[in-house]
């Protein structure tokens, strides 16, 4: 592609690029501008046909402060929208001002816009698949909180806050402990020895938590076990008086029916004839008790 030289009013920044704010301050803008001065702009601006900005904005910006009239550009109006976010991507994730918190939704949407899956975006954006997908589910919608530690951070060099990275991590290993770090990085920085303590106490807790599950899986087994031996005790018991009080009563009603009850004295034949079967329906419930309980004996596996 050529490099030629445009009016720099011709020239008009890209408001959906990535990044919004860091390596647009006053002092980088100055020192690139310097450096323009001295020995000139080495890298063309990349440029769409309609003027719009690829890569180059803060070139754009430290151009216009030392008052150029004309700037290096190179053409390229054969970009799909994809290819342009995933450009400028790139550009900025190997840029030294790179701002995680800002570039993280953009990396969303390029996920979104083009398809891909994690995997193929990290391969195309020259980073590892669990850097893109702490980037995206961590740092793309963070709250205003968030956002105010970060750029606290920002603002005080690291002295203050929570650097995005870290924050990340934070909220992937402990999001409950998140709004204590806030806190505490308001007044002092949480650096990455921090958050391994994070990790560490999150490990110690998932240990108790685990312990104490397989505790009461034991106790519950224990239990459970001890039920059992109770439960088989008391249904021997209980079938073997039933079975005693079955034989009882055959015994009682041969007896009853050998005499044909020739030596009792009876009110009427009604009478008589209602003991019988009396006698007879409280030996059909006992074998249907012994049934019963053997059933339970097979269903408990005894």
């Amino acid at each position: 592609m050529e490099t030629i030289k445009i009016k720099i009013g011709d020239i008009k920044p890209d408001k959906n690029q990535p990044r919004k704010k860091t390596g647009f301050g006053k002092e980088e803008l100055e020192e690139l501008a310097n450096s323009i001065k001295q020995v000139g702009m080495v890298v063309p601006i990349l440029i769409q046909k309609n003027g719009m900005i690829i890569d180059g904005e803060r070139r754009w910006r430290a151009a216009k402060l030392i008052g150029l009239k004309e700037v290096p550009i190179i053409y390229d109006n054969n970009l799909t929208d994809v290819q342009r976010l995933e450009y400028q991507l790139i550009c900025s994730l190997n840029s030294t001002s790179c701002a995680e918190e800002e570039i993280a939704p953009k990396i969303k949407e390029y996920i979104d816009k083009s398809g891909f899956s994690n995997v193929v975006a990290a391969t195309r954006l020259g980073r590892n698949e669990s850097y893109i997908r702490l980037m995206i589910r961590q740092l793309a919608d963070l709250n205003k909180d968030e956002k105010d530690i970060i750029k606290l951070w920002r603002e005080t060099k690291g002295e203050k806050g929570i650097a995005p990275s870290n924050l990340a991590e934070a909220k992937q290993i402990h999001p409950e402990k998140v709004k204590e770090l806030i806190e505490i990085a308001k007044e002092e920085v949480v650096s990455r020895s921090d958050i391994r303590e994070i990790a560490k106490e999150k490990k110690y807790e998932k240990d108790i938590e685990d312990t104490k599950k397989r505790q009461e899986e034991i106790s519950k087994q224990d239990n459970e076990q001890i039920k059992i031996i109770e439960s088989t005790k008391i249904i021997n018991n209980l079938r073997s008086e039933i079975v005693n009080a079955e034989r009882d009563l055959s015994r009682f009603i041969y007896k009853v029916k050998a005499v044909k009850f020739s030596g009792l004295r009876w009110k009427n034949r009604k009478e008589q004839t209602d003991f019988v079967k009396f006698v007879e329906s409280a030996l059909t419930r006992a074998k249907s008790w012994v049934g019963t309980l053997e059933n339970i004996q097979m269903e408990i596996g005894i």
